[in-house]
């Protein structure tokens, strides 16, 4: 992130931490904070369940070793023409296990009401929690999170909203106005991929194939864009494959059913068609794959490869998820060996990656 930051020299950099900065172990506080130290740029900080002390008999209780290392749970700021407010959306049980549930407590919610009580109605919020406050693959929070609907309907009121979450360890993009509901159409929800890959394994990608890395999100006045940059070791490659590699595309032979798929990580319903070209004799440019729900195949081998290791950390063994939700899949042409794959993000950003299966039957593609 220092490296990054040293490239953005025309413009203030800030950082926000998306919770599970910790993992339940007291003496990581200082190691995370000295961390933090060496940044560049100021980091914000949202706190996670496992931020918690799940020892603690009461959510009040619980959010205290926070409170005493990084600051308050509940709290906002402007930068630029931008409100920005972070909160505490884990409500702890106070079981001693460690037991939560989603969503705003009544007193985080009656704090977020008095919040937006001084912020206009013509703002821009950007509203960053641990769980996702809005669209979360399968059900929705608002739905179904402590306050969820009374929270939607006083975020409804504003301009425009962006959610930013993590602990879902996946990247996941709902634009409500393009999912067909007639409902919240001032928000977005944006879960961000887990920065240290998947959850027990920290392999190089996250269970829905996103290699680990963190969104980059530009902001110029009102006007918002991001793109998901991997970071630390892809693929063999120690610095990473930079913001270029936001697609991997596999080979028919990878999933066994003669298709080729492609998973493309920050996808979300107001980017272009993901559009397939092979060499077949007889191929057509340009046809547009099908949004699919499957696996990731890069990681399965991981899960694979873990579970034959004997004293693994599971309790059972990895399985992959099977409902990732930006994966793509087209049958190539009659004698087709190669293809290319391209896309165009909501910003205009075209991305391309193509894939020479009579040469390897590998799912590594050049960019």
């Amino acid at each position: 992130m220092n490296k990054l930051c040293a490239t953005m020299t025309d413009r203030p950099v800030y950082g926000i931490g998306l919770g599970d900065l910790i993992h339940e172990d007291a003496n990581m506080w200082e190691i995370y904070r000295s961390g933090v130290k060496t940044l560049s740029f100021p980091m914000f900080g949202v706190i996670g369940n496992h931020d918690h002390d799940t020892k603690a008999p009461t959510d009040g209780e619980a959010i205290r070793p926070y409170e005493e290392n990084i600051g308050p749970t509940n709290y906002s700021f402007d930068l630029g023409r931008l409100h920005f407010i972070c909160l505490d959306n884990i409500v702890m049980k106070g079981d001693g296990a460690g037991g939560y549930s989603d969503g705003l407590s009544d007193e985080v919610y009656t704090w977020l009401c008095n919040d937006l009580k001084y912020v206009p109605k013509e703002k821009m919020i950007m509203i960053c929690s641990h769980s996702s406050m809005f669209g979360k693959p399968g059900k929705d929070p608002v739905d179904v999170d402590k306050n969820g609907r009374l929270y939607a309907q006083k975020l409804s009121e504003y301009k425009y909203v962006h959610s930013w979450a993590g602990h879902s360890h996946i990247n996941f993009n709902k634009v409500y106005s393009k999912s067909g509901e007639n409902r919240l159409s001032n928000i977005e929800g944006h879960i961000v991929a887990r920065a240290t890959g998947a959850l027990w394994l920290n392999e190089w990608v996250c269970s829905d194939g996103t290699p680990r890395g963190y969104y980059v999100v530009d902001v110029d006045g009102e006007k918002i864009e991001w793109h998901y940059h991997p970071c630390g070791n892809q693929l063999g490659v120690s610095n990473g494959l930079g913001d270029d590699y936001q697609m991997r595309v596999y080979s028919p032979s990878d999933y066994g059913d003669g298709y080729v798929y492609a998973n493309v990580w920050a996808w979300d319903a107001l980017w272009g068609s993901v559009l397939y070209t092979d060499n077949g004799p007889n191929a057509v440019a340009g046809r547009p794959m099908a949004r699919i729900e499957s696996y990731d195949k890069a990681y399965k081998e991981c899960c694979d490869r873990s579970n034959s290791k004997p004293g693994n950390l599971a309790k059972e063994e990895f399985k992959p998820d099977t409902n990732v939700k930006h994966l793509f899949r087209i049958k190539p042409s009659d004698g087709a060996t190669s293809c290319t794959v391209e896309v165009t993000d909501r910003f205009g950003r075209r991305y391309s990656a193509s894939l020479d299966w009579d040469s390897a039957s590998t799912s590594d593609m050049a960019l």
